[in-house]
């Protein structure tokens, strides 16, 4: 299950989004789900709504001085986790505690728990029309961490001189991230959990589709990693 834009530091709604959470993981529980999926990520605002593609424009960003809320009350959710026998996995999200590679392993370490994981979604990242990190790099240093992965990919264009950055949907196998590499390393690193395929505009149905049957081809076999 995944439980996006209900970030447990909200301003406002952090409570309320905090017993939301707790509500997803025991219906998580009870219907034999054995991983949630959570994230700092918020609500787009009327200005992302506006947009053909919402990550073109800055959303919210994560105030530093709450990052000691951050870990306290994710680290509650990872221990309700624990206790009725599920997993929790952090997804990764620009701009907020997990909108880096290396924040978002600190924050793992800082909540300190073995149930607690990444959903490392550097599609969120790579799509950004500003400067990002490398991806691999991203997935080198998150892939040990990760419990659950949401995956999608995007056609990236870069000038620097020009300070122009442009990124639009693909398919995983003809994007800007090499998934081929990328599953093949995450099973190296004894990665075993659900792969959940994304994909924005178009016929999304079809697109998540054909990103199944990608993943089917290039998973290793039965003990190719080995």
């Amino acid at each position: 299950i995944s439980a996006i834009r209900r970030s447990v530091i909200h301003a406002s709604d952090g409570e309320e989004n905090l017993a939301y959470s707790h509500r997803t993981i025991d219906a998580a529980a009870g219907l034999g789900i054995g991983t949630v999926s959570v994230g700092l990520h918020q609500a787009l605002t009327p200005a992302q709504q506006r947009e053909l593609w919402f990550w073109t424009v800055t959303g919210h960003v994560d105030d530093p001085a709450h990052r000691g809320l951050a870990v306290e009350r994710l680290r509650e959710l990872g221990r309700h986790a624990a206790d009725v026998g599920v997993v929790l996995s952090l997804e990764m999200y620009e701009d907020t505690f997990l909108g880096t590679a290396a924040s978002s392993v600190r924050l793992v370490e800082e909540i300190g728990l073995s149930e607690v994981g990444l959903n490392p979604d550097i599609g969120n990242l790579i799509r950004l029309h500003r400067p990002i990190e490398d991806w691999r790099e991203a997935f080198e240093l998150t892939l040990p961490w990760t419990n659950f992965w949401h995956v999608k990919n995007y056609a990236r264009d870069e000038d620097v001189a020009r300070d122009q950055y442009t990124a639009v949907p693909a398919l995983m196998e003809t994007g800007l991230i090499n998934y081929r590499w990328a599953v093949q390393r995450a099973v190296e690193l004894g990665f075993q959990g659900v792969i959940c395929t994304e994909h924005y505009g178009g016929d999304g149905l079809s697109v998540s589709a054909s990103n199944r049957d990608y993943l089917r081809r290039v998973l290793p076999e039965e003990g190719d990693a080995e």
